[in-house]
């Protein structure tokens, strides 16, 4: 039996016998980690705030043959605000949900880590609309990830496109497709295309579009549903 201790946030709960919970971690420098935490549901339990979603801090662990228990923890940042608003509270659960999906053991992802701590805190504190912060999220995934959407050129064969009058959008191709090539895309207005290209503030009808066509594609390329998105995406 061996001590370790790692920076955290928490993507999953999940209630476990009486008083225990077993919570699924993110941590820039270890990926993803499962650990049991015990007696979290009593009222005025030490580690309570440990056992809470977005909670981000440093955890302690005893690992006994890789099975991890939480035994301390050191409080960074809650994210309080977003327990106080359904809808960015939604919202924040699907970028823990993309980052569950995305994050594996043992394998560091610092940039993602703090894409999603500034994500976190964009919904908590900021003013811009959740759809706005979720969209945003999902194109610098994407990025970072390394399958951005191909927005100038056909995706298949690697022709320039004119995008002034939209253009076809492949999910399968991942990005852009010419005439002859996007026989099976969705046909996407220009106002999207250059949002993808350059997000910024937008109307929320033009957001909604760039979400729906965004998870889409995340799902695609992630090849898995993600959770939660149909309680705040219109079909």
């Amino acid at each position: 039996m061996s001590e370790r201790k790692a920076l955290a946030t928490v993507l999953r709960r999940t209630d476990y016998r009486e008083s225990d919970r077993m919570l699924t971690l993110f941590s820039p420098e270890q990926g993803r980690l499962e650990t049991l935490i015990r007696g979290c549901r009593k009222a005025g339990a030490k580690l309570m705030t440990a056992a809470e979603l977005f909670v981000t801090g440093e955890y302690l662990f005893y690992d006994r043959a890789g099975r991890l228990t939480v035994t301390g923890f050191s409080l960074h940042e809650g994210f309080y605000p977003l327990r106080m608003d359904v809808e960015r509270l939604t919202h924040a659960c699907y970028a823990l949900n993309i980052c569950e999906a995305i994050v594996l053991p043992n394998k560091p992802d610092e940039q993602l880590f703090a894409l999603l701590q500034r994500t976190l805190g964009r919904l908590a504190y900021h003013s811009a609309s959740p759809q706005e912060g979720i969209a945003r999220f999902l194109i610098d995934c994407c990025v970072l990830e390394g399958y951005a959407p191909v927005l100038d050129r056909c995706a298949q064969c690697g022709r320039l496109i004119d995008t002034k009058a939209g253009a076809m959008f492949s999910i399968t191709e991942g990005g852009l497709c010419c005439g002859t090539c996007g026989a099976h895309g969705r046909w996407i207005d220009t106002e999207l295309i250059q949002w993808l290209q350059a997000p910024d503030e937008a109307d929320p009808i033009l957001i909604e579009a760039a979400l729906t066509l965004l998870h889409t594609y995340m799902e695609s390329r992630l090849e898995r549903r993600i959770r939660s998105l149909e309680q705040f995406l219109k079909r």
